[in-house]
């Protein structure tokens, strides 16, 4: 479970939407924090081509 941003109160899931959370108490809302999509991969290599690029052109 999850704690409340507003009042610390316990977060139930919400039935309707993913990754929504409610409070009980005071009827905050929140969402989940998502993943990352695994794009770290791609920018690391691109990373490396762009340092093997400057290495050439120096």
């Amino acid at each position: 479970m999850e704690q409340c941003p507003q009042c610390s109160g316990d977060g139930q899931a919400d039935p309707e939407q993913s990754g929504v959370l409610w409070c009980l108490s005071c009827w905050c809302c929140w969402t989940l924090p998502r993943a990352c999509p695994g794009r770290r991969p791609m920018l690391s290599a691109g990373l490396r081509v762009l340092a093997d690029y400057r290495q050439l052109s120096r």
